[in-house]
């Protein structure tokens, strides 16, 4: 049986409380500790999107 992944994830966080650059900094360490990112780490890009910018 063969699977098939998505070639690109989409992190997104809103946090219209914190700066962009703090938010992508929060978003960046938590994908860093996330069991599903680590597993899918080398098989897909990601990108990340802080209150709909993409950063």
């Amino acid at each position: 049986m063969r699977i098939s992944l998505p070639s690109l994830a989409v992190a997104r966080r809103r946090s219209p409380s914190l700066a962009v650059d703090e938010a992508d900094r929060l978003t960046r360490a938590a994908q860093r500790a996330c069991p599903y990112s680590s597993a899918t780490r080398a098989n897909m890009d990601v990108s990340v999107v802080v209150n709909g910018e993409q950063v």
